[in-house]
């Protein structure tokens, strides 16, 4: 029953996580339920705490921490929205006080709100929809350049700092289309896919 929800959710979210964070997120729930040893259905705050409590005694730091308890939260608000559950047994859970600052993940309703509120910007459109598909931070999403996309495998390359390992995130299909024609339509010449100073297309 658990894993039939659970790769339910990730089909269900698989163009709008990056694929690091769809990795995370299910090692988070494996953990989480091999732990608790109970059908989703049936889990309670109280055992939400008590795998907490558990990973505090392992020694996780606060932000992994947050970052598995993240997961548990989101995917227990997709079952709330598909009725699959009637009570969310994470909502009442504090969440760790986290050294440094990790990213907050938006529900789906968020996000598709957010898209739907730039859906007549042909650059903010791409711009949330990149973000929010790939898991590109906003200075990443600034420096890619024309010559760092792919479109036969739909792959962009990620600059570092010097030294630093190169990396790659995967465009979907339709987020390569949808970029294809923010590019075709923008104003602006530049070797950059978005420039700071751009204007409206």
């Amino acid at each position: 029953m658990n894993s039939e929800a659970q790769q339910s959710y990730f089909n269900y979210f698989e163009e709008l996580f990056s694929s690091e964070t769809i990795r995370r997120y299910k090692i988070a729930l494996k953990e989480f339920f091999v732990f608790c040893e109970k059908d989703y259905n049936v889990v309670k705050p109280t055992d939400v705490q008590a795998w907490i409590a558990h990973l505090e005694e392992k020694g996780l730091k606060s932000n992994s921490i947050h970052l598995k308890l993240a997961a548990l939260k989101s995917f227990y608000i997709y079952c709330i929205e598909e009725n699959k559950v009637t009570n969310n047994s994470t909502q009442t859970i504090h969440t760790p006080q986290m050294d440094n600052s990790v990213p907050y993940y938006l529900t789906k309703i968020e996000v598709e709100r957010l898209l739907e509120q730039t859906k007549n910007d042909v650059r903010e459109r791409i711009i949330v929809e990149m973000l929010y598909t790939t898991g590109l931070r906003n200075s990443e999403l600034l420096n890619i350049k024309l010559a760092d996309i792919k479109w036969d495998t739909r792959k962009i390359s990620i600059r570092r700092g010097i030294g630093k390992e190169e990396r790659f995130v995967f465009l979907t299909e339709g987020c390569a289309e949808r970029l294809k024609i923010y590019l075709d339509l923008r104003k602006q010449d530049s070797e950059f896919c978005f420039p700071i100073n751009g204007a409206k297309c």
